[in-house]
């Protein structure tokens, strides 16, 4: 649990790369803590991974399916990765009409 706690305020703090060592350790240590991999996940999302992001959800539900914070999490990744997409079609479409 001390490496869950780490590795939430190094995320809190803009550390990802600190978080993501922490929560990994998280995880070896105990891998049925799903807050942890719910963690994981979201810094998955903060680097640009939306492939691991997607990973680290599923590994969260594989260790407990009823609990909600995944899905809720897992909601806010799509909404993001799915704005994210359309930001860059619009960007693109954007500049191919200035040519």
């Amino acid at each position: 649990m001390l490496y869950q706690c780490s590795g939430s305020r190094s995320f809190l703090i803009g550390d990802t790369d600190g978080a993501k060592a922490d929560l990994e350790e998280s995880v070896r240590l105990v891998p049925s803590l799903t807050q942890s991999w719910v963690k994981i996940a979201s810094v998955h999302m903060e680097q640009g991974n939306p492939i691991k992001t997607f990973e680290a959800f599923d590994e969260a539900t594989k260790h407990n399916a009823s609990d909600p914070d995944i899905y809720y999490h897992r909601g806010q990744g799509n909404v993001q990765i799915t704005f994210t997409i359309a930001a860059l079609i619009c960007h693109s479409a954007l500049h191919s009409e200035r040519i």
